[in-house]
């Protein structure tokens, strides 16, 4: 979104506070915070928006905020507000207007769709990213050999990524609705059904990937990994560059990793991470 320097202390605050998932009913403390923190960043994003409209450039609410002309990029953000109705918090589209409104209405989104939009890829983005970070590190502390490697090579970064989003990816499945009548694995699927495809299964397949439950960063070829389906790729692209940067960063800042307790995996299924990771580092070889 290109945050001013001048908003950046607070929007990282938000970010702290709205992209935490929230594991039973939250404390009264808790859900004030979350209010003044969702409150806030609608302020910023209205003031944004607002900005851009006047001076507009290549970062994401520009992009938002231009009118489309039946271009790609309508369709991928049309994609994009299909995938904030379906998962975005029910309450919050409720009260900003946008569950009702299939897809883009008109020639541009108005603010509430450009406010939903920013406040998803924040609550889904910094989830995602976090998540993806934690499965990596928790793998590379199973794996000696490939933490060696990264430590040697801090630049496999990348490659640490994309063999995580293969071997434990943040979006364990998801859920597709065909809209013409297809086969599948020799059963008839009627258009408008509800199809769960199991990502995490399709990336340990024997028939697509050698030795698929190793991980290992020396894959001699791109993985072409499934993902939960396009209007999900901003979120994993945030994922993405953020745990490059991590990954590289604890590789060179603090090449000693080694684990200091027990792990406990995230409950439920629809995102696989951790909501405890306990390690010990050391900043010498």
């Amino acid at each position: 979104m290109r945050i001013p320097a001048a908003y950046s202390p607070r929007f990282a605050e938000i970010c702290d506070v709205i992209g935490k998932p929230i594991h039973g009913s939250p404390s009264r403390t808790r859900a004030e915070t979350a209010h003044d923190a969702n409150e806030d960043l609608a302020a910023l994003i209205i003031r944004l928006e607002h900005e851009r409209r006047q001076s507009p450039g290549d970062d994401l609410i520009s992009r938002l905020t231009a009118p489309r002309d039946g271009d790609k990029t309508e369709i991928d953000l049309r994609s994009l507000l299909e995938y904030v109705h379906r998962h975005g918090d029910r309450q919050e589209a409720q009260d900003t207007g946008v569950a009702g409104r299939p897809g883009i209405t008109s020639g541009k989104l108005n603010l509430e769709e450009i406010a939903q939009v920013c406040w998803t890829l924040v609550v889904s983005g910094l989830d995602t990213a976090a998540c993806l970070i934690g499965n990596a590190v928790a793998a590379l502390a199973a794996h000696p050999d490939q933490w060696q490697a990264l430590r040697s090579t801090p630049q496999l970064a990348g490659k640490v990524v994309e063999e995580t989003l293969r071997f434990d990816p943040p979006h364990q499945f998801t859920l597709c609705t065909p809209t013409a009548r297809v086969q599948m694995a020799g059963h008839a699927v009627p258009p408008g059904s509800d199809v769960l495809v199991m990502l995490a299964a399709a990336q340990r397949d024997s028939n697509r990937f050698s030795h698929p439950a190793r991980f290992d960063l020396t894959r001699s070829s791109q993985p072409s990994h499934l993902t939960a389906d396009d209007s999900v790729q901003l979120a994993i692209s945030l994922a993405r560059l953020t745990g490059e940067a991590a990954l590289r960063t604890l590789a060179s800042r603090l090449p000693q990793l080694h684990p200091a307790g027990r792990a406990v995996r995230r409950p439920g299924g629809a995102v696989s991470g951790f909501t405890h990771l306990p390690f010990r580092t050391s900043t010498t070889a």
